[in-house]
């Protein structure tokens, strides 16, 4: 029986191995032309680290606070059911969330418990399908789609002649947090004087797409990376009491957006901005019906028909779906309540002090603290928060920040990692 297990064991982590390797290249050129397409490939990546998570008997990181305050997040989401406005909806929301979280989690579980030499293996495999998927962005936007309109075609069986840079929004704004945590990932045989080249050329080409949201997340990361890097690690303090002020603040920023607001601040603001403003509005005289308990998970959807549309949006023939409200705290609040909001702020908390305390570089920690960053403030103005591919987005960044760990650790021991527990060999 033993001799079963150790070789079962091996066995599961060949295959993680290869499935991860296979992952990290496909992933990143893959979410430009198919975002949906990343999900069901991270699921399948994950199946050979299930199987090496239960050969090995790796469960202790349940305990862990950071997973606590996530599966309760999601428990809760999945409860939302019972009282949901559209029961229907938040049943078929929970099942994509479920089919995205578990194997998100199985996989970067997997992925920190792997040692430095199997690290090692994947590395250049991540390194490679970053700079794919940074290349094959490049190519989209210099020949108008080619590819994405050829996937559409083939694969999706849909006409699409018409190409716009809007397509490439959601790519840039995975590839900026990606970014950061690749970073992280190359300190061990990179000079700082290369990592900054690359911010350099990475900044360009963010620079020449049209993702407001992609290019400042990526400031403000890079902002808080040296934030935090000058003053050593002590800033986390104020990173967790915005994470703490900041669901408070939003509720009453948006309040102060009425029609006379849009329309004397609207026209100087780019359409995107004033997009976002609009949307705000029509959700915000939502909210009162949805505390404190929440519509449900995914009933932000159609709340509100399309009302005194600004002129700018009607001028420009922007179509406005009111799918989502285009900021994670405010959803949370319309659909999982008071109860929602506390839970995922813990959860984020949970991983800003995670990360600060890992055994590791401060530049290292640096990085990983920007793409969190990152992150967090694309979610707070666009995607609608149980997006697949904007989870798996979240899944990812971990993955490689695991992988960069594993390499880069201060000593052999495993202290104080924010994903498995201490001291796991």
């Amino acid at each position: 029986m033993v001799l079963f297990q150790r070789y079962s064991s091996r066995f599961f982590h060949l295959v993680a191995i290869i499935t991860a390797t296979l992952a990290f290249c496909i992933i990143p050129p893959l979410e430009v032309v198919s975002g949906g397409a990343i999900s069901v490939t991270l699921a399948i990546a994950s199946i050979p680290f299930l199987g090496l998570l239960i050969a090995d008997k790796q469960w202790q990181w349940i305990k862990l606070p950071v997973w606590r305050w996530f599966l309760a997040l999601m428990m809760l989401g999945f409860l939302s059911c019972l009282w949901a406005l559209h029961p229907d909806r938040a049943i078929h929301v929970s099942h994509l969330v479920f089919n995205t979280v578990v194997p998100g989690i199985v996989f970067v579980v997997g992925l920190w418990y792997l040692t430095q030499k199997q690290s090692s293996w994947i590395v250049f495999a991540i390194v490679g399908g970053f700079l794919c998927g940074l290349a094959f962005l490049t190519e989209e936007y210099v020949s108008n789609g080619f590819v994405s309109r050829w996937w559409r075609f083939v694969v999706n069986r849909k006409e699409q002649d018409v190409f716009s840079l809007d397509l490439l929004n959601k790519s840039v704004q995975f590839m900026t947090p990606y970014s950061f945590a690749v970073a992280a990932l190359c300190l061990r045989w990179c000079k700082p004087s290369f990592l900054v080249g690359a911010w350099i050329g990475i900044a360009l080409v963010i620079s020449q797409l049209h993702s407001l949201a992609g290019q400042l997340g990526f400031i403000l990361g890079s902002v808080a990376m040296l934030l935090y890097y000058r003053t050593n690690g002590r800033i986390v303090n104020v990173f967790i009491a915005l994470v703490m002020i900041t669901p408070v603040i939003i509720p009453l920023l948006l309040m102060m957006i009425d029609d006379p607001f849009i329309h004397q601040y609207g026209p100087h603001l780019p359409l995107s901005s004033l997009h976002r403003l609009y949307i705000w509005q029509r959700y915000m005289l939502h909210l009162k019906h949805a505390l404190p308990w929440g519509l449900g998970i995914g009933n932000t959807e159609h709340l509100d028909n399309l009302q005194n549309m600004p002129q700018a949006l009607l001028d420009a023939h922007i179509e406005i779906p009111l799918r989502h409200p285009h900021n994670m705290w405010f959803q949370l609040y319309l659909e999982l309540g008071f109860l929602g909001v506390i839970l995922f702020a813990g959860f984020v908390i949970c991983l800003l002090l995670g990360i600060h305390r890992l055994n590791h570089h401060l530049v290292f920690r640096s990085l990983c603290m920007a793409s969190l960053v990152n992150y967090l403030f694309i979610g707070m103005v666009d995607y609608d928060m149980w997006r697949d591919r904007w989870i798996t987005a979240a899944f990812m960044c971990i993955g490689v920040i695991g992988v960069g760990r594993n390499l880069n650790a201060l000593s052999n021991q495993r202290k104080s990692t924010p994903f498995i527990p201490a001291n796991t060999p």
